[in-house]
């Protein structure tokens, strides 16, 4: 009997910040030989490719344990091998190595980059997705040559499997198939039950497929904030297919539908996903795990660095999922997912001045939210001092000076932090916000700026004005408790959020 796996991970596409457990058995070598050990062979990557063209980026190796098998978790190996896209593309996938994402109609190259939040339209995944496989192996004392050596009769080889950087939580189910456990695509749900994140038309839930985002279907954006959307593409993979046959099952683009006082349309536009767009049709056989994540810009002002306008009279917006076909009297795109509706409020909300913090969600997607309400900046230094000789002692005569002498700084740290304040918010926004409060990645993300990027910038009239730090800064959530609040139980639901910025202010030496 060869080398048995007895448990692996059933679907496809799972979470890669969760236990990723492969159980390896050979019941005649463990009883019969001596030192036995059962060797995994990790392999990752970008595109489908197979073993043999590959090479391991790690070699794990374990003892049978008291059943005789070897248990291996291959999360602390995946994970490291996944993470958020944080800026725009160039060579979107293997199939179209040309095509790439744009800010403000500039193509994105590695002297003119651009944040993820930024794109006019869309673009793949960097980091969010891979692909990989096993080779299990078994080792043990050669009498022949005295020595422990690999019998390669007995390796065997996994099934191939995507993972993404997003995490399970310690209540979300985890279903069991003949020993083969896995997280099925309706159970990764971390609030109503209702959490569908493939977008799958009238094969999805029955509230439609979600954005790979928690957020609440209600929100609101000011005309000068950035965001974006992300969803699974691509993926054909049986009960996980994105890409069916049936054309309104699948994600043809995005559709925004401009809405005035009365919920009237008075607006309808449609971004195809298309490589020529920064996506990648879902018709594609592309098997590199770029296509298989997408993001798309639907911010206000991502749709003023597209150079696009809206009606005056637009009280907000949705954007969905679409299939492209054109239905109803009023000319609406069929929607194939929920629709998440954005109201517009003033930039300057009763005279504050907004700040938007965007955070990796636990999906590994980027969420957003805009803090209206009063903030509070506070500039916190420490200070090193000496004490400076008076007048002039290296030169040829002693002169006092009036700038010289008595204690001075030396140095000065600072640190910048902030102390935001949110509207009311319902109880799906309050369930929601718990992931900014627990994000490890959290930035502000600044408002649209008409200046960038400035063409032939320079006194040869050559390159472009670098807009790097303008737009987004790193900062490190310091408020150290979140509590859960309902209408139920707190009438008015408010938040507070205090920040550092992760980045010291820049201050002169003496």
């Amino acid at each position: 009997m060869s080398l048995q796996l007895t448990q692996q991970p059933y679907l496809v596409l799972a979470p890669g910040d969760t236990p990723t457990i492969f159980t390896a058995s050979a019941p005649s070598v463990v009883t019969a030989q001596t030192n036995v050990k059962f060797l995994c062979e990790v392999y990752v990557h970008r595109t489908y490719i197979p073993i043999s063209s590959n090479f391991p980026v790690a070699t794990l190796k374990t003892s049978p344990n008291a059943a005789g098998v070897g248990i291996f978790d291959l999360e602390p190996v995946l994970s490291a091998y996944i993470n958020c896209s944080f800026e725009g593309r160039r060579g979107i996938t293997t199939n179209d190595p040309n095509s790439c994402s744009t800010f403000k109609n500039t193509q994105f190259e590695s002297s003119k980059p651009h944040s993820i939040h930024q794109i006019d339209r869309f673009c793949t995944n960097e980091f969010n997705m891979n692909w990989y496989q096993c080779r299990f192996r078994i080792e043990y004392l050669n009498t022949s040559t005295g020595r422990v050596e690999i019998n390669d009769f007995w390796d065997r080889e996994s099934v191939i499997r995507l993972i993404y950087n997003g995490v399970l939580t310690n209540t979300n189910p985890l279903t069991y198939y003949n020993d083969w456990y896995y997280s099925d695509p309706q159970d990764v749900q971390y609030e109503d039950g209702s959490g569908d994140y493939l977008i799958r038309g009238a094969s999805g839930s029955a509230l439609g497929g979600r954005f790979i985002s928690n957020m609440p279907e209600q929100q609101y954006i000011t005309e000068n904030d950035y965001g974006t959307v992300a969803f699974f593409n691509c993926i054909r993979f049986g009960p996980l297919a994105t890409n069916p046959s049936n054309n309104k099952r699948a994600i043809e683009g995005i559709a925004l539908r401009f809405y005035d006082a009365a919920d009237a349309t008075v607006q309808m536009n449609f971004y195809s996903n298309v490589p020529a767009n920064g996506g990648k049709d879902r018709h594609c056989n592309d098997l590199d795990a770029s296509s298989y994540w997408i993001y798309f810009g639907h911010g206000l002002a991502n749709m003023k660095g597209r150079n696009e306008t809206w009606p005056a009279n637009s009280a907000g917006y949705e954007v969905y999922a679409s299939s492209g076909v054109v239905i109803g009297e009023d000319d609406h795109y069929e929607s194939i997912g929920r629709k998440y509706r954005f109201d517009i409020i003033p930039e300057d909300c009763k005279g504050y001045e907004s700040v938007r913090l965007v955070w990796q969600n636990r999906l590994g997607a980027w969420d957003y939210y805009t803090f209206t309400k009063k903030s509070i900046k506070r500039l916190k230094t420490k200070r090193k001092n000496y004490q400076q000789l008076e007048g002039t002692w290296n030169e040829a005569v002693w002169r006092p000076k009036d700038h010289l002498g008595g204690m001075k700084v030396f140095d000065v740290k600072a640190t910048e932090s902030l102390t935001l304040n949110t509207d009311y918010v319902d109880n799906a926004t309050a369930a929601w916000l718990e992931e900014l409060f627990t994000s490890s990645q959290v930035y502000i993300i600044n408002k649209f700026s008409a200046t960038n990027p400035v063409y032939n910038f320079g006194a040869l009239g050559m390159g472009f004005a670098r807009y790097i730090h303008k737009y987004t800064e790193p900062v490190i959530v310091t408020s150290s408790k979140y509590t859960k609040k309902t209408k139920a139980n707190d009438g008015l639901i408010k938040y507070t959020l205090t920040i550092d910025k992760s980045k010291a202010p820049n201050i002169q030496r003496a």
